[in-house]
């Protein structure tokens, strides 16, 4: 059975805006050969950045602007996974470090 799109398509950054207002993590295909967790957009510094986690370097969330994240993002196909649970998580804490 194909899996429901919800009327996306690859790279349409509006499943990563819905992820990100109902603060629900996906995974992205992003760096070269490899997955990471979308967090979020947030503003930071002064700009719109895209949070992600990557498993390689789990001490930190990566922040990278929403603008180049999402070309970035398309050129790695556009590919995003959602779990859609109910609850929603709850929301993040600061216990983490920025890089």
């Amino acid at each position: 059975a194909a899996a429901k799109t919800g009327g996306y398509r690859y790279g349409d950054p509006r499943i990563l805006e819905l992820c990100s207002s109902t603060r629900r993590a996906c995974i992205i295909w992003y760096f070269p050969n490899h997955c990471v967790t979308f967090v979020g957009f947030s503003p930071w510094q002064g700009r719109e950045v895209a949070w992600l986690l990557d498993n390689n370097r789990k001490e930190r969330f990566i922040p990278i602007p929403k603008d180049q994240f999402i070309s970035e993002w398309r050129g790695f196909g556009g590919f995003a996974a959602i779990p859609w649970l109910t609850p929603a998580p709850s929301l993040p804490f600061q216990g983490y470090e920025v890089l």
